[in-house]
């Protein structure tokens, strides 16, 4: 993704809003020009270039999370679940919680994106790094090619990161789905427990046939599963969410 694209999708996001904006950016990445990713060479190069490649690689990770993270955010997408997410109250109500699938929808838009474009923002940044800290042609020429090939060794690993995150986003999603679709047979019963104790089980709080309830508490552990893979993050924000798959790609980084 060149930087003149980067800009004009920052502003699609910000400016179109809603649904409308990820459906272009996505046009978009399928139909630039990018250069393949290159073959896994691993050049050597000198020892003391080394440092300087990874602390330059890692700056461009990082921004690969950031640019397609701000690229993806949808207009109206709030940062982060309901307060009653997965709370008895949502499990009988799931149809007045769109800004929930907004919510999870917002993150399937951002590991979409991070697929299709994180070879070409990771590669401009590191060539954009290496021109900031005016290496000499011939030693920006080797470090490049060095950290493009790492970067593309490295990809198994990255791909393991991004299925972590996508396995949450499709709990989420596949929960609010089953809850919409079987909402009429789910009736959310107050009183009956606290869904502020933690210890409750929200499921103790709706009234359903054994089988639906037994439908969610598979759902429920394949979302507890999915966070706990991703460090039991205690309040499920996007900013969190995005800090947490950063510092994944960081700790992957490249080989």
């Amino acid at each position: 993704m060149s930087g003149p694209i980067v800009s004009v999708v920052l502003l699609m996001a910000v400016g179109v809003g809603g649904y409308v904006g990820w459906p272009m950016v996505r046009a978009m990445l399928a139909e630039r020009s990018a250069p393949e990713r290159p073959a896994v060479v691993m050049p050597i190069i000198p020892e003391e270039l080394l440092p300087q490649m990874r602390s330059i690689a890692a700056s461009a990770i990082a921004s690969v999370v950031s640019e397609v993270s701000q690229a993806t955010l949808l207009a109206d997408a709030p940062i982060e679940p309901h307060d009653d997410w997965l709370a008895g109250v949502y499990l009988g109500n799931a149809s007045q919680y769109t800004n929930i699938e907004v919510f999870w929808s917002s993150m399937d838009a951002l590991m979409e994106g991070m697929r299709a474009a994180e070879w070409q923002v990771y590669h401009d940044k590191f060539v954009e790094l290496v021109e900031q800290e005016g290496v000499t042609a011939e030693a920006a020429g080797q470090i490049t090619e060095r950290a493009d090939s790492g970067f593309v060794a490295a990809q198994a690993q990255r791909s393991q990161a991004y299925t972590e995150m996508e396995t949450l986003v499709v709990a989420a999603l596949d929960l609010h789905d089953f809850l919409l679709q079987n909402e009429a047979a789910i009736e959310f019963r107050p009183g009956v427990a606290s869904a502020s104790d933690p210890t409750v089980d929200p499921v103790l709080e709706i009234s359903a046939s054994a089988v639906l309830r037994g439908r969610m508490l598979e759902m429920f552990d394949d979302i507890t599963s999915a966070l706990d893979g991703l460090g039991s993050l205690d309040r499920v924000t996007r900013e969190r969410l995005v800090a947490a798959l950063a510092a994944r790609l960081q700790q992957v980084g490249i080989q």
